[in-house]
Order: C-alpha cells, then sequence, then structure tokens
C-alpha cells in the first residue's frame, strides 16, 4: 500500500495545488491555540526538518508527548503519538507506539495534499511496529478548486468525491471533510 498510497497521495497534491486560491487565509492548526490533535496542556517537542533552527512553525514538525524527555521505558510504550505540521498536517498513530528508535526527520514526511511515512522502505518496519500501524490523518488547506462552494448543495457534492476518491484506496477509511474549512479527515491501517 505504500507506492499506491504515495502516488495517491501526490495525485490530491497536484489536484489542490493548482494556485487558483487569490488571498492568504488562516487554516485551523496554523497556530498553538488551534494545532489539532495537541492539546494545550500537551508538552511539545520540535523536530527540525531540512536544517531549519527548530524554530516551530512551517518547516518544524510538532511531536506530542515531546519525545525527548521521556526515560527509554516510556519511549517504548507512547501513547496516542501525534505528529503535526501546523497548517497541513496532523498524524495520530493510535494506541501505544514503540518510539526508540523512530528517525522523525527520515520517516515522516507533511506537506500541503501529502502524508508519508517511512518514504525510504528499507527503514518501514513490518506492519503493526514503529509507526507502521493504524492511524488517523488531518489534513488542512484541502479547499475544492476555484474558490469556495456556493451552496449546501455543492459542498455535499464535493465532500462524497473526497469520500469516494479515499475510499477508492483500499488503505484508506473516509472520516470526514469540511469545504469551508479545508479539513479532510481519514484513518489507515497501515503505511
Amino acid at each position: 500500500p505504500c507506492v499506491a498510497l504515495t502516488r495517491w497521495c501526490s495525485c490530491i497534491r497536484t489536484y489542490l495545488d493548482d494556485g487558483t486560491r487569490g488571498s492568504p487565509r488562516r487554516y485551523p492548526g496554523e497556530d498553538d491555540e488551534n494545532a489539532e490533535n495537541v492539546s494545550p496542556e500537551a508538552v511539545r517537542a520540535t523536530v527540525p526538518l531540512n536544517g531549519n533552527a527548530g524554530a516551530e512553525g512551517e518547516g518544524a514538525l510538532v511531536v506530542s508527548p515531546e519525545l525527548q524527555n521521556l526515560s527509554p521505558a516510556e519511549l517504548r510504550r507512547v501513547e496516542n503519538l501525534t505528529i503535526t505540521r501546523k497548517g497541513v498536517a496532523s498524524v495520530l498513530f493510535h494506541g501505544v507506539t514503540d518510539c526508540t528508535d523512530l528517525d522523525l526527520e527520515k520517516d515522516v514526511l507533511l506537506k500541503r495534499g501529502y502524508v508519508l511515512v517511512y518514504p525510504d522502505p528499507v527503514r518501514k518496519p513490518p506492519k503493526g511496529s514503529g509507526l507502521n500501524k493504524r492511524a488517523t490523518v488531518t489534513m488542512y488547506q484541502c479547499f475544492p478548486p476555484g474558490g469556495p462552494v456556493e451552496t449546501e448543495e455543492q459542498a455535499q457534492e464535493y465532500k462524497d468525491k473526497i469520500k469516494k476518491m479515499t475510499e477508492e484506496n483500499s488503505a484508506c477509511r473516509f472520516i470526514d471533510y469540511d469545504c469551508d474549512s479545508g479539513i479532510w479527515r481519514f484513518e489507515v491501517e497501515r503505511f
């Protein structure tokens, strides 16, 4: 499913990235108060990507709970690990995750319209291990091409289209999509 999901995400990104958006908007998850799946009480760790200085924001992953402060025993049993790139995407890994050998910079890629876990198949563990497990993906900025929809009927039509497209990928289960907020949620059994 990794290659198929990778191609699918790439197609979605191309579809969503049509450049027809006018002025920039604020999206849920862009600031700490609205970060999806990251509670204000949660301790956060910032993992820099591509040599960024490590400041939270664009180009950085926000991880909850803060892995660097956990003991080796706690790292082997992290409950509901959440990895977020604000304003882009969030992945909630359900249940207990062994985080002892994770390299988030190499293992997780979150871009607009694109979520990839274990881009290097050599690093990918067996199903159910590491991050190769059931997860809920929340993607932001997934607006209909051409701008906002005008009617409830159009919104429902587009939602149905996103649902059908999601469920055509056998690795995914549609949860929800909202045209107004651009938030799309689906679940995967594994990556």
